[in-house]
């Protein structure tokens, strides 16, 4: 089923901001798996690419002190020991002289949904995987080629697609809604209620809200869902919990390092 279709069932609709190279959007995924089991067809997933790095020679994150690929590679190693995801850092010191830039990976991404909504789930996931767990890349044309065919994508369409500027040309609109909604980290998020579609509330997949952001966004979803969906969301952000109340930091710093960082 395209999820884009206006004749959807969903009750709630989240749009995902975030990014193939974001290593906390890639400890995400099973949270954004378990969300699809447990709501189905109640569920309408949108996914925005933020755009993380546009060039880094002009990236500074001043949070974790990253300013050239390589100092991202310690970041990974030390997120995944929180989020439980694999990562393979030598991707960045592989890759380090021609990888500059997260671009190209959104912008493939925006190919294969021109192409095909459904099938461009699959290919972010494998983007995703490819470059965090098998350090693969993913800024490279042949890469993705070979992960869209992977996935039963039309590799021709897909080629066109970046060819003619198309998928170029929608990344864009991304990046500036991402930014006009204020999404301060991937993952980052806003939930919208189908019967009142101007409705929203900002949640974090990485911690335990989606539940109670999907209670009070969606009240018609049934009780047994979204007790399912704060056990879920509880389970695998249980770490994130622990360290909010050990945090002596401000409120505002306690949540997961990100946007504009990775």
């Amino acid at each position: 089923m395209n999820k884009a279709a206006d004749s959807s069932p969903w009750a709630i609709e989240i749009i995902y901001y975030t990014d193939p190279y974001c290593t906390w959007c890639w400890g995400s995924e099973p949270i954004l798996r378990r969300l699809e089991v447990v709501f189905g067809e109640q569920l309408r997933l949108r996914y925005n690419m933020g755009g993380l790095v546009e060039n880094i020679d002009d990236f500074y994150d001043p949070t974790n002190d990253i300013s050239s690929m390589e100092q991202v590679a310690p970041h990974w190693l030390e997120a995944s020991t929180s989020h439980g995801m694999p990562v393979d850092i030598t991707v960045f010191n592989k890759y380090s002289g021609e990888l500059r830039s997260t671009y190209p990976g959104g912008i493939a991404y925006k190919a294969a949904e021109l192409i095909d909504e459904d099938l461009a789930v699959k290919y972010l996931r494998r983007l995703r995987e490819a470059a965090a767990a098998l350090a693969l890349p993913i800024h490279r044309r042949e890469t993705q080629l070979e992960l869209a065919k992977e996935i039963g994508l039309d590799t021709d369409a897909f080629t066109a697609a970046l060819d003619d500027g198309r998928a170029e040309a929608a990344f864009p609109a991304d990046v500036d809604e991402a930014g006009s909604q204020s999404a301060a980290f991937p993952p980052s998020s806003s939930a919208t209620r189908a019967a009142n579609r101007s409705r929203s509330a900002g949640i974090s997949l990485s911690m335990a809200s989606p539940g109670s952001s999907t209670r009070s966004t969606a009240p018609r979803l049934s009780a047994e869902n979204r007790r399912h969906s704060r056990m879920s969301c509880v389970s695998m952000g249980a770490w994130q919990l622990k360290k909010r109340r050990r945090s002596t930091e401000s409120p505002a710093n306690r949540r997961p390092k990100g946007w504009r960082c990775w």
